[in-house]
């Protein structure tokens, strides 16, 4: 399922204008993909034993977001450090 997500381009970028739309069809289809929790949640501790594949899925969830925010707002949150931040 991680995988589907690296092999996707965005259809819909983040501008000025545009966040209610970019934003509902980011939940749809990540809710699609099973990680629409990474929206929502902060991750497992380092500790347990989910953390490495959380933080795999976590890392390609926030790629496919930055890929879909306009090179224009990218900047604000590069550096940012887990999905639901972004």
């Amino acid at each position: 399922m991680t995988g589907d997500l690296q092999n996707v381009r965005a259809t819909h970028w983040l501008n000025e204008k545009n966040y209610l739309k970019w934003s509902q069809f980011n939940k749809t289809y990540l809710n699609d993909k099973g990680r629409f929790n990474h929206l929502l949640r902060t991750s497992p501790q380092l500790e347990d034993s989910t953390f490495n594949a959380w933080d795999e899925a976590d890392s390609i969830v926030m790629s496919w977001l930055h890929d879909s925010i306009d090179l224009t707002l990218s900047d604000t949150c590069m550096f940012l450090k887990i999905a639901k931040e972004i």
